[in-house]
C-alpha cells in the first residue's frame, strides 16, 4: 500500500491565505504520526488525504490512482475518525455502530460481528446500550475510534484519538493501534507527543502549513543528541531561567530544582547534567 502526497497547496480566503504549501510526502503500511500547532495546517491534510478537500495545486494517490477519481473505491478502503465529536445523542453505541455499518455497506452478518468485536476492544461492551448523549468525552472518542475500524480500511486517519481518555484507556488503544498497523497505513495527528513517541514508524513535523520534518523518531532524536540538559537551581533562579530558555520540564528534589532545558548552547557556568532527548523536546525545540 502506498499514499503519494504530491506538490499539495491549499489555500483558503480567495487564495489569500495557504493552509498547505508545496506538500510532499510518500506513506506505506505502519504508523505515521503527525505533529505542530494550531494552525499549522493538519486539520486541511486530513481533510485532503479523506477527499473531503480538493487541493488547489498537486494530487493525492493511492495505489497510483488520484483518490477524487477514485470515488467510492478510494473511501471503501478508508477508515476516519474526526476530532469533532458530531455524533447523534439519541442513539446509543451499538446503534451508532450499526448506522455506520450501514453507510459503509458492510452486509449484516459482518456487521454484527464487528460491531461486536470493536465494542470490546475499545471497552464500550457494558455501555453499548446507553445513548450516546450521557457518554463521558473520552467515551465518545472510543465510540469514534470503533466506528472508523468498521470496514477494516486500509487507510486508518485518527484525528486527536485519545483526546479526554485516561493514562489506562490511552495505551489500551494506542496498543490496539499498533497491533492493526501492520498491513494499514495508519496517521495519527495528536497534540498527544507520547501518543505517537513509540509507535510510529516516522514522525511528521508540520509549521505554517509546510512539512519540515519527516524521519523515523530514532533519527529526530539523534539529532538532538547534547541539546538537551538539566539544571539545578534555586526556587529564586527559576523565573530568569525560565524566561531566557525553553524549558520542557521542572521537578524538585531535596537538593533544589532541576529544571529541564532545550538549547544547543552548552550552560558552562550552571551545574547542568546531559540527558537524553525525547519527542516533547524536539516538539518545543522546533515550535517555541
Amino acid at each position: 500500500m502506498e499514499l503519494s502526497i504530491n506538490n499539495v497547496t491549499k489555500r483558503y480566503n480567495k487564495g489569500k491565505t495557504t493552509a498547505l504549501s508545496n506538500y510532499n510526502a510518500e506513506l506505506t503500511s505502519g504508523i505515521y504520526g503527525i505533529l505542530g500547532p494550531n494552525g499549522a495546517g493538519k486539520s486541511t491534510l486530513m481533510n485532503l488525504i479523506t477527499d473531503q478537500l480538493k487541493p488547489d495545486e498537486g494530487e493525492i494517490l493511492y495505489q497510483g490512482q488520484n483518490i477524487s477519481r477514485m470515488g467510492k473505491s478510494y473511501r471503501e478502503r478508508l477508515g476516519y475518525m474526526p476530532q469533532q465529536q458530531g455524533i447523534y445523542q439519541d442513539f446509543t453505541g451499538r446503534r451508532f455502530l450499526w448506522y455506520m455499518a450501514a453507510l459503509k455497506g458492510l452486509p449484516t452478518a459482518k456487521a454484527r460481528e464487528k460491531i461486536d468485536e470493536l465494542l470490546s476492544i475499545v471497552n464500550l461492551s457494558k455501555d453499548a446500550d446507553r445513548k450516546l448523549g450521557t457518554y463521558s468525552g473520552g467515551m465518545k472518542q472510543r465510540i469514534l475510534i470503533a466506528q472508523a475500524l468498521l470496514n477494516d480500511p486500509e487507510l486508518l486517519i485518527l484525528d486527536e484519538p485519545t483526546a479526554g481518555l485516561d493514562p489506562k484507556e490511552r495505551i489500551r488503544i494506542r496498543n490496539f493501534i499498533s497491533t492493526i498497523a501492520m498491513n494499514k497505513i495508519v496517521i495519527i495527528a495528536t497534540h498527544v507527543v507520547s501518543d505517537i513517541e513509540y509507535i510510529s514508524k516516522e514522525v511528521l513535523l508540520m509549521k505554517d502549513g509546510c512539512l519540515i520534518v519527516k524521519d523515523k523518531p530514532a533519527n529526530i532524536l539523534a539529532k538532538m543528541e547534547g541539546n538537551v540538559r538539566e539544571v539545578l537551581i534555586s526556587e529564586s533562579e527559576l523565573p530568569e531561567i525560565q524566561s531566557r530558555y525553553k524549558v520542557s520540564n521542572i521537578t524538585s528534589d531535596a537538593d533544589g530544582i532541576w529544571v529541564r532545558i532545550v538549547d544547543d548552547k552548552p550552560q558552562n557556568k550552571m551545574n547542568f547534567r546531559t540527558v537524553k532527548p525525547n519527542l516533547e523536546d524536539v516538539y518545543l525545540s522546533y515550535f517555541q
